[in-house]
């Protein structure tokens, strides 16, 4: 399906459409809850969410999968893609959600959310129905195993291939030092060795500039985003050769819920800003970006000094 030009309104003038839903947890009915990680209720919420054993009893090796084509002719400006599922996990993400819209295209596509039922997975589902994609979500958390997690791709697929996949789960409100670790690195490590199996034409992994310099003050997300940055280099060279592309996304501190009341620090950013720099460096094919481009120097330069003689914050 060739899906054409972009409207010509803006991503905030879109958003901007998105109303806060009714009843039936499609809105204001469902109260907002942090991260991606493990869900510590007495189970989870059985509305609009197939249970992971249900969808893992289903899974079913990959099969093939429909193209995807980048257009050049365009930049600056966002990647068009070609039909083909796109497949956000950690679907309550607000950095997540700028991601995906700005590599989309126009409607219609179909979406898929994977996450945690919560407030933030509903209105984002909302808001892109009402741009007019196609928005169905399945469940994700980061207890899930291997199978459960192959099932919920099958899922997730199981009318169109998908060709489009952005991972953006991060936490930094872990219950334990040990869950920090699962939720931002090991769990989001075997999601990505399950999704390259599955061959999408493009993997986004939001890892971040704390993967190549952790911080004492967030050591447990440092670690873990180390892990899942590592695991996506390793797997992107092997992905290479089967035609699927990764690109690592490694911003600084970006400002939303889940850094809200943090103390802004120099080159602070907007999801905004990082959708667009992802989008140019998707259409370049490229591994690796920075998000701002003076993140990579500064880390640098960061990893030359001596802690001890540095802030107690950037230590």
């Amino acid at each position: 399906m060739d899906v054409g030009r972009r409207p010509a309104c803006s991503l905030a003038a879109r958003r901007g459409r998105a109303a806060t839903g009714g009843p039936n947890g499609r809105g204001r009915g469902r109260p907002g809850l942090p991260g991606e990680g493990p869900h510590h209720g007495p189970g989870p919420d059985p509305g609009h969410v197939s249970p992971p054993e249900s969808v893992a009893a289903n899974s079913v090796p990959p099969g093939p999968r429909t193209p995807l084509v980048l257009r050049a002719g365009r930049a600056p400006g966002p990647a068009v893609m070609t039909a083909g599922t796109a497949l956000l996990v950690g679907g309550s993400s607000e950095l997540g959600l700028a991601v995906l819209e700005e590599l989309l295209g126009p409607p219609p596509r179909r979406v898929v959310l994977a996450g945690r039922p919560s407030g933030e997975l509903w209105r984002n589902a909302e808001q892109l129905r009402d741009i007019g994609y196609y928005v169905t979500t399945a469940q994700y958390d980061a207890c899930l195993r291997a199978d459960e997690i192959e099932g919920m791709l099958t899922h997730a697929c199981t009318d169109h291939p998908l060709s489009l996949a952005v991972v953006a789960i991060g936490t930094m409100s872990a219950e334990s030092f040990a869950e920090g670790i699962v939720v931002n690195g090991l769990s989001v490590a075997l999601l990505l060795r399950a999704l390259v199996q599955r061959g999408p034409e493009q993997v986004v992994l939001l890892s971040s500039a704390a993967a190549v310099r952790p911080r004492q003050s967030i050591a447990a997300y440092s670690l873990g985003k180390q892990l899942a940055d590592s695991a996506a280099v390793l797997l992107a060279r092997q992905a290479a050769e089967s035609g699927v592309r990764i690109l690592i996304v490694r911003a600084g501190f970006v400002t939303t819920r889940m850094t809200a009341g943090m103390a802004k620090p120099p080159l602070a950013t907007t999801p905004d800003r990082v959708a667009r720099a992802v989008a140019r460096a998707v259409h370049a094919r490229r591994r690796v970006v920075w998000v701002p481009r003076g993140m990579e120097l500064a880390v640098r330069i960061l990893n030359l000094v001596p802690r001890r003689l540095l802030p107690a914050g950037w230590r």
